[in-house]
């Protein structure tokens, strides 16, 4: 399991609203020679909404002064905007102001981990929380943590720790084997394989359509037996165990001639000595760290096809485009460029789960997607932007509550911002919530908003 450390949230103390104010009045008359922007926090109180008190002053003069207060929570939200925009121009009168809206839309995740967000910006509104318009800009906002199990589509993550694992132990550290819980002869399901692997043979593949591109990984055309083997061999529990099972299997192949199918593309080391057997007549030596290096690649040859399979035939992805993460140069590489690959497929699958886009813009998307996985740095927590066209998300905008909305007017001498967002001001964790009304109104699924209102004024003019 992933282990995703939670950030503790500071804790605020506010000052009084005359202290605030005195303080205030002190910075604004010390000497500087720079801008400098003051803002003080204060203390919130249930019969007090104001938050902060600010200025900025630059070569000793006072430039403008701000003032925020809060609300909240409301569970319904609607109108507002044009009080909003008249309490702007009263102090402005008459001239001319731009406004500018943003809003997100949280799908899933949690912001402080891993999140799958929209968010839109555009020009105009007529009301508090509107659907942005079909003209916004808009980008799908992603972050993902390796094994987050939130945005897990498969048990690949499972077997890239495995493998993590394993090489460790090539490394000569610590290596824990995953062992079983069932008792059961691993040597007896190697024959299992063995068996029937005299039927197994490539398969036609089939073009998956459009309703039918979810995440199927057991529909992979070119599964051979490496891939069966390597769900066996990976529950050994001993190095010893290991090495005996693959003794044995390599003898029965060579005894009874069996040619088991091997896709012509796997280049692993266990698909090579298959083939040299069948070729020669003659066993490998098994001698020194070798058999955990022939599972290492079985994995490694296995998690590569099943994660450019989803891609591949769902048309989401190019062969090209894909085959950079498939040319690791060393096994640790390989793992690397495995759980990129597949954090690009947890993507994927995330946006058909919770977007539905259509499959055209989908594909640009992971595209985009393999060109930046690719040339990331580190991979510990990826944050990425992506543009969409917002009429591909319109119907997912209109059907979901925003989490954070936001209007931002702007005149000569004046800018007001009202922003409404479900989570609860860091700042105000203090005071107490009073919730309205009773338990059929608490299961409402509308959310409740708090409201912050923040205005600043230019001085001397």
């Amino acid at each position: 399991d992933t282990i995703v450390k939670k950030f503790e949230l500071p804790l605020y103390s506010g000052l009084e609203v005359k202290n605030a104010r005195t303080l205030l009045s002190r910075l604004n008359t010390l000497s500087s020679t720079s801008s400098t922007r003051n803002v003080v926090l204060c203390r919130t109180r249930e019969n007090s909404n104001l938050l902060y008190l600010g200025n900025r002053v630059e070569d000793g003069n006072l430039v403008h002064v701000s003032r925020t207060t809060w609300e909240g929570p409301v569970r319904s939200v609607t109108g507002g905007l044009e009080g909003f925009h008249k309490n702007h121009l009263v102090h402005v009168g008459t001239g001319r102001t731009t406004m500018q809206c943003r809003a997100q839309y949280i799908l899933a995740g949690d912001l402080q981990e891993s999140y799958l967000m929209l968010e839109s910006a555009w020009d105009q509104s007529k009301s508090f929380l509107e659907t942005p318009p079909p003209d916004a800009a808009t980008k799908l906002k992603v972050c993902l943590l390796p094994g987050d199990e939130r945005f897990a589509c498969d048990q690949q993550n499972a077997e890239i720790e495995q493998l993590e694992g394993l090489i460790s132990g090539l490394r000569g550290e610590e290596l824990v084997w995953a062992g079983r819980d069932e008792d059961t002869s691993l040597e007896d399901e190697v024959l299992e394989i063995l068996e029937a692997s005299r039927k197994l043979g490539p398969a036609t593949a089939v073009q998956a359509t459009e309703s039918e591109n979810i995440l199927n990984l057991q529909s992979r055309q070119d599964v051979d037996i490496t891939d069966m083997l390597w769900s066996v061999l990976s529950r050994s529990q001993s190095f010893a165990e290991l090495t005996d099972s693959l003794n044995l299997l390599f003898s029965t192949v060579l005894t009874e001639e069996i040619r088991p199918f091997i896709y012509s593309g796997n280049k692993s080391g266990l698909a090579g000595i298959l083939r040299d057997i069948l070729r020669t007549g003659e066993l490998p030596d098994l001698a020194g760290s070798r058999p955990l290096t022939l599972l290492v690649e079985m994995g490694i040859e296995k998690l590569k096809r099943d994660s450019s399979h989803y891609l591949l035939s769902s048309d989401l992805a190019s062969k090209e485009a894909v085959d950079p993460y498939l040319s690791g140069t060393s096994l640790s590489h390989s793992v690397d460029l495995i759980k990129r690959l597949h954090m690009v497929v947890e993507l994927a699958f995330a946006c058909q789960t919770y977007l539905s886009m259509p499959t055209k813009s989908l594909k640009l998307l992971v595209q985009s997607a393999l060109i930046k996985f690719k040339e990331l740095d580190s991979i510990d927590r990826v944050c990425l932007d992506f543009p969409v066209q917002t009429s591909d998300v319109q119907c997912q905008l209109e059907s979901s509550n925003p989490s954070f909305w936001q209007v931002r007017l702007e005149s000569t001498g004046a800018r007001s911002v009202g922003q409404l967002q479900v989570d609860k001001p860091v700042e105000i964790q203090s005071v107490p919530v009073k919730l309205q009304g009773g338990k059929e109104e608490e299961e409402n699924p509308e959310p409740e908003y708090y409201t912050i209102y923040h205005i600043e004024l230019d001085q001397g003019n």
